[in-house]
Parts: structure tokens; sequence; C-alpha cells
């Protein structure tokens, strides 16, 4: 009878313990996990901004092509502001885009308008990510790039998207001057100012 209450009471504690645990593993919140794995380009030279723009004017050809309005002109639009980038990627994307045989105007009026723009991102210094080397040499943390740009282009015609195309990469945080677009000061306004007594065009005013 003894053996049996002392069988019956490890039972009850074990039951209670386990209860005990499943209860508190439940309370933990979500662990983190990384995304798998893949890769981002890195901007490093002017050359790799014309290798955007040459993907995104052959993007530009097929859109317009599949929407059998190859025929119609296309104005390419800058952002607000001047940068190195911005000035580069313009002259780029006229230059594509006439390779690959799309009408490109210098009046805003006359076609459709290929716009883009461009967002700096900063995360903190000394950032480190899950890098993956070998699939037998498992993950490792390494110190990854601080600094990205997002580039957005777009065509809207009546309200409607023809193209969208969003590409995101790395750049050395040095560079990111050559990104930052510097907005032009406005004139201030000016006026005339009457004198009592004068008549305009005479020697007195």
């Amino acid at each position: 009878m003894k053996k049996l209450f002392c069988a019956v009471t490890l039972l009850s504690l074990s039951i209670l313990t386990g209860c005990a645990h499943h209860q508190a593993t439940s309370m933990l919140a979500p662990q983190g996990e990384s995304f798998p794995h893949s890769y981002q380009l890195s901007l490093q030279a002017s050359e790799h901004w014309r290798n955007v723009a040459a993907e995104l004017s052959r993007k530009v050809k097929m859109t317009l092509v599949d929407a059998r309005q190859d025929q119609r002109r296309i104005f390419v639009q800058s952002p607000d502001g001047e940068s190195d980038f911005n000035r580069a990627f313009h002259e780029f994307l006229v230059d594509h885009l006439l390779k690959e045989g799309v009408r490109v105007s210098i009046d805003v009026k006359s076609g459709l308008i290929l716009s883009y723009d461009l967002q700096l991102v900063r995360y903190a210094k000394g950032r480190k990510a899950s890098v993956s080397r070998l699939e037998s040499e498992g993950q490792y943390l390494a110190t990854v790039p601080n600094a990205e740009v997002i580039i957005s282009s777009q065509i809207v015609e009546n309200g409607m998207y023809l193209l969208q195309e969003t590409g995101i990469y790395y750049i050395n945080e040095q560079d990111s001057r050559l990104y930052e677009a510097l907005l032009r000061p406005e004139p201030l306004p000016t006026r005339n100012l009457a004198v009592k007594g004068c008549k305009p065009g005479s020697k007195e005013c």
C-alpha cells in the first residue's frame, strides 16, 4: 500500500511539473528568425548606376510593347533637388532608352512621364547580420553595410500604373553624399515701391 501511495505521489508531481513547464513555455515570446539567405547588389561606381539605368530602360521598352504604346514618347522626370546620382542617372536613362528604340521627348507635355525617386536609408554603425559562407560551415555574424538606397521608378497614365519598379542597393556610407539631393533655394520675392510725387519714367524716380 505504501508503494502504491509513493507511485501515485510521484505521478502527481510529474503531471504538475509538466503542466507548469508547458505553461511557462507557452508564455514565452516568439523567437526571432532570419530571412532565408539572399544577395543584394552594391553600388560602388557610376558604372553601376549605368547598369541600373540600362535594366530599367529594357523594362520600360517591354512595358510599352506589352501595352501597345511603343510609339509613345517618354519624358524622363528627375526628382526634386540636385545630386551627383540624379544628374548622372538621368543622362544614363535617356541614353539607354534611345538605344532601346524608345522615343524620348524634351517636353513634359508631349508623352508619358517616366519618373524616378531615391530614398537614402541609414542604419546603426557596426551592425551585424547572419551570413552563410558554405552550407557545411553554417552561419556566422558579420558586419554588413549600414547604408542603402531604394530607387523607385514609375509610369502613370490616367490614374493607372503602367510601370512600377523598385530596387534596393547597398552603398558605402562615405558615398552617401553622392545621393543626397540639395534643393535649390527659391529666389526672394521682389516688388516695386512707388515714391510719392514721382511720375514713372521721370528723372526724379
